[in-house]
């Protein structure tokens, strides 16, 4: 039997990275190794690892409040993401699938309760960076191995609820699903559309 294994970049680098600790080609192989020694898919073919994400963001973006700008191509998170990027191109096995950055000004950050009645100062906004494509790409590749048989088994490490109608399509067309959130509370609607979900210790990667 033949399996593929789809990884969301952005949902992956909320779950195992810090400002101090970012994703490289070195944690991505690890998590990777981990994935494939897994009994759910021993004495199985690697097809293909899909890995989505997109470049980041090289803009300078000013902040409406206070003025100050960021050139977001001199910071680390740039560097490290298009270190990673140029880094995993000649992983084997694997597909790399990019969709779209955008930058669209500055966003509220977070704020705590006993800053409510306080206001908003220029430190209490961030870049609003989203990506765009990228869930599209996933459906489309998960429909594409289904409808052409090339797996028989889906390894999927995400965790949005949006990806449940093309889970039920590979389901109906006669895949295995299994799909690891890395530790993240998984909604039950997400839990009914997979064959098992995975328990990866993503505190080792």
């Amino acid at each position: 039997m033949r399996y593929a294994i789809l990884i969301d970049a952005a949902f992956l680098a909320k779950r195992i990275t810090t400002s101090t600790n970012p994703l490289t080609k070195d944690r991505l192989k690890k998590l990777i190794d981990i994935i494939k020694l897994n009994d759910v898919i021993s004495g199985d073919v690697l097809y293909r690892i899909y890995y989505y994400d997109a470049e980041p963001c090289d803009k300078i973006v000013v902040n409406p409040l206070d003025g100050t700008s960021i050139n977001l191509k001199h910071t680390s998170v740039y560097t490290n993401k298009m270190a990673l990027l140029n880094d995993i191109r000649d992983f084997p096995m694997l597909a790399l699938r990019l969709g779209d950055t955008l930058c669209r000004g500055y966003t509220i950050k977070k704020i705590k309760k006993s800053q409510l009645n306080t206001p908003i100062i220029g430190d209490d906004l961030k870049p609003n960076i989203t990506q765009k494509g990228v869930d599209m790409k996933i459906g489309l590749d998960i429909a594409t191995l289904s409808l052409k048989k090339l797996v028989d088994k889906i390894i999927l490490i995400a965790g949005d609820t949006d990806f449940i109608p093309v889970l039920k399509f590979a389901r109906s067309e006669g895949l295995q699903v299994f799909i690891d959130t890395l530790g993240n509370p998984t909604p039950i609607s997400l839990k009914e559309h997979t064959d098992m979900m995975l328990n990866i210790n993503y505190r080792l990667i």
